[in-house]
């Protein structure tokens, strides 16, 4: 299994009223793969990997954002692993 994969598995969820900065949910990745030292995928590949499963694009306030993806909350207590805002849309 990869890197991307395992991460999917573990520190993210599908959710289609959440939407998530792809920053946040890049440097949540990077983490996990440097905690474990796994391989670590581009920003893009990440990002496209996650399209791929179904999130959607999003742009407000020149950021950017992935609708249908969270970072699990429990991550937040992960140690070396970074998480960031998640917010649900209205």
């Amino acid at each position: 299994m990869s890197s991307k994969a395992e991460w999917i598995g573990v520190y993210v969820e599908f959710d289609p009223t959440a939407k998530e900065l792809t920053g946040d949910l890049y440097k949540n990745y990077v983490a996990f793969a440097r905690k474990f030292k796994l391989y670590c995928h581009s920003h893009r590949h990440i990002s496209m990997s996650l399209i791929a499963k179904g999130c959607e694009r999003f742009r407000s306030g020149g950021k950017k954002y992935l609708i249908g993806v969270r970072i699990k909350k429990w991550a937040t207590d992960e140690p070396g692993v970074v998480t960031g805002q998640t917010e649900e849309i209205i």
